[in-house]
């Protein structure tokens, strides 16, 4: 027996700071070595999950299910370890329930979503946060200098590997713009949270932090932060009188007018999960119009999430600190309170860095945030003493032993936990867990798997009977992935040898089709395959609906746009083709001066002399001469000039 000092360093105090109690110190056993090397399995799980997101090419890529298997084989671990150690159930909050319920809402927003398939995956990355939340309920508490060690060592490493891989995507050939511009906003975020953890981890390893040492630390951080934020928002700064200012704040306002019509067309649960480059891309007032630094966070959720989102998000910011601040006073150990501390700063600057820009919503961050928020959530919550820590405090020790059974300590301190394994109340709540995380794997993993084994290999050929089945199998396990039903669509068109055979395949082809477009009505690569069909099988009201359908949904299309423009022209709708010809030409490409020509003609077909002559000066200005653009131009001449036109 020894007497001592007990500081419970960054663990839920169960006394007062500083009493002295009479404990037991027990040997390090084998129960002992497995809860060091499910700690290690939990790390790994979850440092090495960060450093695959950061990577990760690509919504559709394969590597996210590695990140499941390990956040979610990691959480088993850590649940498995909690129960079979006979420990209680954790204090369960209403902010816990909130998190919960915000997650729940992340999933049920994939039914409103306007592209499922794109919103299933980025619900199932978004997941990866759920788990994390619950490593922080469940281990990375009792660790938290680790914790600190690890995050900080994993930061370095991540933005290192980003910033390498960043340049290898603008440098590649052809380069990879979308990826190196995904790395650019992990990479800034990573500096920032960088930053924090290396700032604050001489803090975590002293003893007894004084008021003095939490103002300090408190000033070093805002003071730090405002260099950073001055250096990130000096455009606010700069004189309006230059062209760059000028174009730049127009931009920032073409954006959040587009963002404006997203939310009103989604207001309640948004457009859905992963839909808003899509969306943006279609609701902007012209495609030159690109997506500023400007915009934040809290406008990227309401897009997807609608008012609902934004809501649970600000309820569990916003009112979990201002929990935390009334209840200051509950934390009476010293180093508990510094630990508070440092997490709430974490929070707070989350909280404001949403207002600058949207990189804190990249998946190894969104990842990081909810971890943290987890330990936050324990430190904080956490408040029964006969629930947590029972090795460092005699009495909830002995009332665990009384509760499950086992009898007294055993001589060499160690806690039997084989009885605690079969322990009936310890069973029912083992179970329920299992299966939640065997569900949240699932639910992850299945449109990966899917579309995974819907891939052609590389010994077939696309109208391969093998391909075929494999391809109308997928679509029966998972019906909500619109490439399997395109690439089902394709393959039975590869199978047609003559034109004839067309109409075999033709209702096959065209009901994949249009499933296709039903779950993702934002690719125009669909509209006109479709289109295509109905042409082929002579059916042109049908083409023309589709394609006029597909403008609709996709206004800054140039391909669709003058698909529609030809189909107008064959049925007679010459007004509408000049329309949208104008459309394709003064909204969606500029560059495209071959259209002055084309709107010429449709003037002159349309008997409006004077606006064929202007349009075919123009031709004849802008358009390069070669033999084509040459001879229409001079035989529309031609066929103006007995009308009067003046050229």
């Amino acid at each position: 027996m020894v007497k001592g000092t007990l500081f419970l360093a960054f663990e839920m105090p169960q006394i007062a700071y500083g009493q002295t109690v009479e404990t037991k110190t027990p040997p390090l056993g084998v129960s002992g070595m497995g809860q060091i090397v499910a700690e290690i399995l939990a790390f790994f799980g979850l440092f090495a999950s960060v450093l695959i997101l950061t990577l990760l090419p690509s919504l559709q890529s394969n590597w996210a299910v590695i990140t499941f298997a390990l956040m979610n084989g990691g959480l088993m671990v850590l649940v498995a370890r909690y129960f079979f150690e006979g420990r209680q159930p954790l204090f369960w909050s209403s902010f816990d329930s909130a998190v919960v319920f915000f997650f729940l809402f992340l999933v049920a927003n994939v039914y409103y979503s306007e592209i499922p398939a794109a919103s299933w995956r980025m619900a199932a990355l978004y997941l990866n946060g759920f788990a994390g939340y619950f490593y922080g309920r469940l281990l990375l508490f009792r660790r938290l200098r680790a914790f600190a060690v690890c995050m900080a060592i994993s930061i370095v490493v991540a933005g290192i590997m980003a910033m390498v891989f960043e340049q290898k995507c603008r440098t590649s050939v052809p380069p990879n713009l979308v990826q190196a511009e995904n790395l650019r906003a992990i990479l800034s975020a990573m500096r920032l949270l960088g930053c924090f953890w290396l700032v604050t981890l001489p803090f975590l390893f002293i003893r007894r932090p004084s008021n003095v040492l939490f103002l300090f630390y408190v000033a070093l951080l805002v003071g730090l932060y405002a260099v950073f934020l001055t250096g990130q928002l000096g455009w606010l700064f700069q004189s309006a009188n230059t062209s760059a200012v000028i174009e730049s704040r127009h931009e920032r306002m073409l954006t959040i007018e587009a963002v404006g019509r997203i939310i009103r067309s989604y207001p309640i649960v948004g457009s859905g999960l992963g839909t808003f480059p899509t969306l943006f891309n279609c609701f902007r007032e012209t495609p030159a119009s690109g997506i500023p630094n400007a915009f934040n966070v809290y406008l990227y959720l309401l897009v997807e999430t609608g008012f609902i989102g934004l809501l649970f998000v600000l309820y569990l910011f916003g009112r979990f600190l201002l929990y935390i601040f009334r209840r200051w006073a509950l934390f009476p150990n010293p180093r508990l309170r510094f630990a508070v501390v440092v997490f709430v700063c974490q929070l707070l600057l989350i909280f404001v860095e949403c207002f600058r820009t949207p990189a804190l919503l990249a998946l190894p961050i969104w990842l990081l945030i909810w971890t943290g928020y987890g330990i936050l959530m324990s430190l904080v919550m956490v408040r029964d003493t006969m629930r947590v820590f029972e090795g460092t405090n005699p009495s909830a020790q002995a009332a665990r032993e009384q509760n499950l059974g086992t009898g007294s300590l055993r001589s060499e301190g160690r806690v039997s936990t084989a009885l605690a394994v079969v322990s009936p109340r310890n069973l029912a709540s083992f179970v329920p867990a299992t299966v939640l995380i065997v569900v949240l794997t699932l639910v992850q993993c299945t449109p990966y798997l899917v579309s995974s084994y819907a891939r052609k290999r590389p010994n077939e050929g696309y109208d391969s009977i093998a391909y075929g089945q494999r391809l109308e199998l997928a679509n029966r396990i998972f019906p909500f992935l619109p490439e399997c039903w395109a690439r089902l669509a394709a393959h039975y068109q590869q199978r047609v040898t003559d034109p004839l055979k067309i109409y075999t395949y033709a209702k096959i082809i065209e009901n994949a089709y249009v499933r296709a477009v039903k779950l993702n009505p934002y690719e125009p690569r669909y509209y006109e395959q479709l289109a295509f069909l109905y042409i082929d099988t002579n059916n042109s009201p049908m083409a023309l609906d589709i394609l006029r359908t597909g403008v609709r949904a996709n206004p800054n299309n140039f391909v669709l746009r003058l698909l529609l423009v030809r189909e107008l022209e064959r049925v007679g709708s010459l007004a509408l083709a000049t329309f949208h010809v104008k459309q394709a030409l003064f909204r969606i490409a500029p560059d495209q001066v071959e259209l002055y020509l084309r709107l010429a003609e449709l003037y002159e077909k349309q008997g409006m002399v004077d606006k064929a002559a202007r349009y075919c000066q123009y031709a004849a200005q802008a358009v390069q001469d070669n033999a084509d653009t040459a001879g229409r131009i001079r035989r529309l001449r031609e066929r103006l000039k007995p009308l009067g036109a003046s050229l």
